[in-house]
């Protein structure tokens, strides 16, 4: 093959023949069709994968020159996919050129894959002399700039710097190019004025959007977030398709408190690009926050979708989708409730089935499980999984962590399995004897598993009633203190406050009926440890009841 290159530097090149090339596809016939084109180039170090598994592999073992691949792999990861998971996990260095192939060419593919950056594009089908080309491109961008590659490669700042200007100064077909890694680095080491000031110069000479946009972050990294809002507006309004834009107008937003506008910004950058796994998430949290389950539940289903067959297929995925299908349907968001409560549950299942051998996530599946059933009215099997939920957890205590351990303990209290949160309670309490502030958190979550909206409202109540006692009015401090009962259920202070009110209303009206509801309050505190804030006023309660019963 002739080489393009000028002579000068020809000694320098690795040729195009010598180079190492993988093509990934998983059709035989079109890996074949460009072997073939690739024999004919000259070059004999040809691999192939069916496959990311086998593309992994292969790139596991051995650096490649080039890796050629098919946009659809067919199960499994996508060629979008395989490429951010090589670049980010530095499974291959910048000198590894990736040309994604495709036949394609819808908007929210050519996006999602121009943004993980890959080194060139070829849509199909596409001619032998096309390819060539295209390859001679490449090969003479390994060599030209194999000292910048390298150095991105690399943590070593001064080095990056000292390429890029020999990139500015020496090879005019690559200036703008490293100059736009240079001022990124700079911005990344926080060198703002040298950044800002070749930027300036940039954009005296013609208004450029990635300068307007590298201007607007370096405003934000100085706090000015309406200056950087104003500037990424314009590149927005210029450049309806720069999805970077979009996503730091978000940023901006979310620093000023301006969640709705936040949310429109990552709209806009979905409509552009749906394709990013971390945008769809961050939608996905924000519309949440907004309490728009309709666009949080599309975001969520969307990142569960994207980071199928990849690293990113985390439980959280699962977990996300489902809690908000769940609290869309209980909230009425959702017209349909019985179906939004249904895909909660298919969607808890996938996490089974996704994670088996995982006992905290086979937990936390039971309990959106029993939350959709409760959503749908049906108790009974919502029963029956908060019993496998115990089963499993008195099992497998010592493979719960403490955080999750509480929220188990929550869930039996809010579903009204009192027993079960104070047997589940009961054996944290021997499981972890020696972690005193532990301790102390089941002794609070025992004493008042609910909100703190319901906290909140119970203390207001409370005060109330105290208030009402201090000047004797028993009845009145009564229906206070039973009133904030109904938003903190089990709370010894208030249910003993309820007692003594029994106690001064039976001095007045000496009747069988305030006997009675001591004794049925009392009661409700079976339960309390000995190392109870509440404990010795618990007993001298019950053993003043005692007294006054003997007495009556």
């Amino acid at each position: 093959m002739t080489e393009t290159l000028p002579a000068e530097k020809s000694k320098k090149l690795k040729p195009l023949y010598k180079m190492t090339f993988l093509v990934v596809d998983d059709f035989p016939s079109a890996r074949k069709s460009v072997r073939t084109m690739l024999t004919q180039l000259g070059i004999e170090n040809i691999f192939e994968a069916a496959n990311a598994v086998q593309a992994k592999k292969l790139l596991k073992d051995r650096q490649f020159d080039m890796v050629i691949c098919d946009f659809n792999l067919g199960p499994g990861q996508d060629g979008q996919q395989l490429l951010e998971e090589m670049r980010t996990t530095g499974a291959i260095t910048r000198m590894t050129q990736w040309i994604i192939i495709t036949a394609e060419t819808s908007r929210d593919m050519v996006m999602g894959a121009v943004e993980y950056q890959p080194d060139d594009y070829l849509a199909k089908p596409f001619a032998f002399d096309t390819f060539k080309l295209r390859l001679e491109k490449l090969v003479r961008r390994i060599n030209e700039l194999e000292p910048l590659l390298s150095a991105m490669d690399t943590d070593d700042h001064s080095a990056l710097l000292a390429a890029c200007e020999g990139v500015i100064e020496t090879q005019p077909r690559y200036r703008a190019w490293a100059r736009r890694i240079l001022i990124n680095a700079l911005i990344q080491q926080k060198q703002l004025t040298r950044a800002e000031q070749l930027l300036d110069e940039v954009l005296e000479k013609r208004q450029q959007d990635w300068a307007l946009y590298e201007k607007a972050r370096i405003q934000m990294h100085h706090g000015r977030y309406n200056p950087a809002i104003a500037l990424l507006m314009e590149v927005v309004n210029t450049n309806p398709n720069n999805v970077a834009a979009y996503d730091s107008l978000a940023d901006c937003y979310m620093e000023l408190g301006q969640t709705e506008k936040a949310q429109q910004a990552l709209l806009n950058a979905v409509r552009v690009s749906p394709r990013r796994l971390e945008r769809q998430r961050r939608l996905a949290e924000i519309s949440k926050e907004q309490h728009d389950y309709v666009i949080s539940t599309k975001a969520y289903r969307e990142a569960l979708t994207l980071a199928s067959n990849t690293r990113h297929d985390t439980p959280d995925n699962y977990i996300n989708l489902a809690d908000t299908l769940n609290t869309a349907a209980r909230r009425g968001a959702d017209k349909d409730l019985r179906n939004a409560s249904r895909q909660a549950q298919q969607v808890a299942q996938r996490l089974t089935q996704r994670f088996p051998e995982n006992v905290p996530l086979q937990i936390k599946s039971r309990l959106i499980q029993a939350e959709s059933l409760d959503i749908q009215g049906l108790e009974t099997a919502r029963d029956v999984e908060i019993d496998k939920v115990f089963d499993l957890s008195m099992r497998h205590i010592e493979d719960i962590r403490q955080p999750f351990a509480l929220e188990v303990a929550s869930e039996f209290y809010r579903f009204e399995k009192q027993k079960q949160g104070d047997d589940w309670v009961d054996a944290l309490r021997k499981q972890h004897e020696t972690d005193l502030p532990f301790q102390q958190k089941l002794l609070m979550l025992q004493s008042e598993p609910v909100s703190e909206k319901s906290r909140k409202r119970a203390a207001t109540h409370n005060k109330a009633g105290n208030e009402a006692y201090r000047d004797g009015k028993f009845r009145d401090a009564l229906k206070h203190f039973t009133r904030a009962l109904e938003y903190s259920p089990r709370h010894p202070g208030l249910i003993l406050n309820i007692v003594q009110g029994y106690f001064k209303l039976y001095r007045a009206e000496p009747e069988a009926e305030h006997i009675y509801n001591m004794e049925h309050y009392l009661r409700r505190l079976t339960y309390l440890p000995q190392d109870h804030y509440q404990y010795d006023r618990y007993q001298a309660l019950c053993k003043r009841l005692d007294l006054l019963k003997e007495n009556s």
